[in-house]
């Protein structure tokens, strides 16, 4: 484990105090001499690895490369940063893989099978959003990416997606299309921005009921200044009943921008279609001659799941908006007379 093991190329004086020659040891062979407990206290302080942690985002990219024939699932840049405590957990020792394993007992798989995503399936949200606005994404993706699309539970569907949809009358047949061939999901998330939303629409976000993830990102630019970028998200807590409750009974889900969603009540529209046993899918027909095929089984699938909203906070002005809001303290920067 990185902090326990960092190697320091200063040679201890034996002449002086002891403190410093244990600040400057490169290992701790003793380690697994301490008693069981007092590792796991070290294991959980380093990484979020205790079963009762708070639920995690964790954002990718879908996209067609040119060239390819077929639509590819991408990390984002956080996440790297956001999994590297949990990963050196998962390859120090059995004893810290059992550990982490607790916390994150499932994985998701994608570039066919070289890059494995640790996380809990039954408590995290994975977001999905495009970098498309042409929808030629789904180019391929009637089987979705094996390893992926057949492990999510809780899907979020990220705002560019739903902006594009408001901004561009995108067809809903896409949004169905990229939902199919999700086989497990219960709960699907459509995102949007806190920036086309009233105060009064997404008060709810700083409730103690619903859940939230900070996602902080350092983007290389080249330039002698990295760009940083940041976002709060904030979505329903479902697992518990009081928060359910409270999210069924909170008004504003069904108001404001929320009830704008034409996209989203055509989507429900064409999943509540009926069955024709005749045939065996249904053939969704783009712009530009695009097309997807789905399932009668997969819009059974669509029918039982769950569809609720998740504001996005992007950006230091909609941080601060979130601060000001009465949400907790985060995204201070040095110099926090910075612009998005």
């Amino acid at each position: 484990m990185s902090s326990l093991s960092s190697s320091s190329s200063k040679t201890s004086d034996p002449g002086e105090p002891s403190y410093q020659n244990a600040a400057a040891a490169s290992t701790f062979p003793r380690f697994s001499a301490l008693p069981p407990e007092l590792r796991l206290q070290i294991w959980r302080s380093f990484a979020p690895i205790d079963r009762r942690r708070a639920p995690h985002v964790l954002a990718f990219e879908l996209s067609l490369p040119p060239g390819r024939k077929q639509s590819v699932v991408e990390p984002c840049p956080s996440l790297a940063n956001q999994t590297a405590t949990v990963r050196a957990v998962l390859a120090v020792n059995r004893e810290s893989r059992i550990e982490a394993h607790k916390a994150y007992p499932h994985t998701m798989a994608l570039r066919d099978g070289t890059l494995v995503v640790s996380f809990n399936r039954d408590l995290d949200v994975v977001l999905v959003d495009t970098v498309d606005p042409d929808g030629q994404f789904l180019a391929g993706w009637e089987e979705g990416v094996r390893g992926f699309t057949d492990q999510v539970r809780q899907l979020a569907v990220g705002p560019r997606y739903f902006n594009q949809f408001r901004l561009f009358n995108m067809h809903p047949g896409w949004l169905l299309g990229f939902l199919a061939p999700f086989g497990r999901l219960s709960v699907v998330y459509y995102t949007l921005t806190a920036c086309v939303l009233e105060d009064t629409d997404c008060a709810w976000c700083v409730s103690d009921e619903v859940n939230s993830f900070y996602r902080p990102e350092t983007l290389d630019t080249g330039q002698q200044r990295p760009y940083r970028l940041e976002a709060m998200y904030c979505w329903p807590n479902l697992l518990v009943g009081s928060s359910r409750q409270y999210a069924q009974e909170e008004k504003s889900f069904r108001k404001g921008e929320y009830a704008k969603s034409q996209s989203l009540d055509d989507l429900m529209d064409m999943i509540q279609q009926p069955v024709r046993p005749d045939y065996a899918t249904i053939p969704i027909i783009f712009h530009k001659g695009a097309y997807s095929c789905v399932s009668y089984e997969q819009l059974r699938r669509l029918r039982k799941v769950e569809y609720w909203p998740m504001v996005s906070f992007s950006g230091i002005s909609c941080i601060r908006r979130y601060r000001a809001l009465g949400g907790i303290d985060v995204g201070r920067y040095p110099d926090d007379s910075d612009t998005d």
